[in-house]
């Protein structure tokens, strides 16, 4: 992928660099002059200046050139500061239903041709990319669907990717061209033994899926039992006491350990 390179005020510089389908790292050799912090219980970044007059704010658009395909947009909904001159610019979060929900179709089943690549991306690939080229998995209003949205590349990776989501025997349909034509969605058939789980996630009741699933999930996202999603789906002691902490509020034993999966982030307007 390209680095877009800003020209500053007195000989500085600022640097733009995608880091995967959903973040951009931004650099600079300037001084941070401003940083604006909401006034709510998170205290997330707003937006922040560099030397006199270059700010970057959450809901900017920014477009980088890059090297598998014209342009990649990136519309800014989080930054993270990671060092004093360097901060990570995301487009999304990773949602509930990428968490809970991909697991149920399984690992990514590899073409020959995919079979043969290095065992770090066919690694990536068996888990749909979700590190690279994956934006988040949605479910579909009123259907057994789970689409997964992709950024799209001219990399001999993701067509390989595509070999194997268009192989999968679970594909329902594939739409292209999709916001801007930056995008593709791959559309699934969640399996029948996990519809439950499913109205199970909607409600909250993480705790209460099906212990198959429970499975799924560790063994997908190669979990631990001090993973927080770990102890979310096994309602751990050691994850209550510490949300007591973090929220100042009593957490009884029956209440799950993880918010409601809110609409906004789990569906896609497509």
């Amino acid at each position: 992928m390209g680095t877009l390179i800003k020209q500053l005020p007195y000989g500085k510089l600022l640097w733009l660099k995608p880091v995967n389908s959903k973040s951009l790292q931004v650099s600079t050799n300037a001084p941070i002059t401003k940083v604006e912090i909401t006034k709510d219980f998170n205290r997330d970044i707003k937006s922040f200046t560099i030397g006199d007059d270059y700010t970057i704010h959450v809901g900017d658009s920014i477009t980088i050139p890059c090297d598998d395909c014209n342009k990649k947009t990136y519309e800014i909904s989080t930054i993270l500061r990671v060092e004093e001159s360097k901060f990570i610019l995301l487009t999304h979060l990773k949602n509930k239903t990428s968490l809970y929900l991909i697991p149920t179709l399984g690992k990514l089943e590899l073409t020959t041709a995919a079979s043969k690549l290095d065992p770090k991306t066919k690694d990536e690939l068996t888990h749909y990319c979700q590190n690279t080229y994956l934006i988040n998995a949605y479910l579909v209003k009123e259907t057994n669907y789970i689409d997964l949205l992709y950024r799209f590349s001219s990399h001999e990776t993701y067509r390989l990717l595509e070999e194997c989501l268009t192989g999968h025997p679970r594909l329902v349909k594939v739409i292209d061209g999709f916001k801007n034509k930056e995008y593709v969605i791959f559309r699934f058939n969640i399996p029948i033994d996990y519809l439950e789980d499913v109205k199970l996630f909607k409600k909250g009741k993480y705790s209460q899926m099906s212990n198959q699933l429970k499975r799924n999930i560790i063994k997908f996202h190669r979990l631990d039992s001090k993973s927080r999603l770990y102890q979310v789906l096994y309602k751990r002691e050691e994850l209550r006491k510490l949300l007591e902490e973090e929220l100042n509020a009593k957490i009884t034993e029956s209440m799950e350990l993880d918010s409601i999966p809110d609409p906004i982030n789990e569906y896609l307007e497509v």
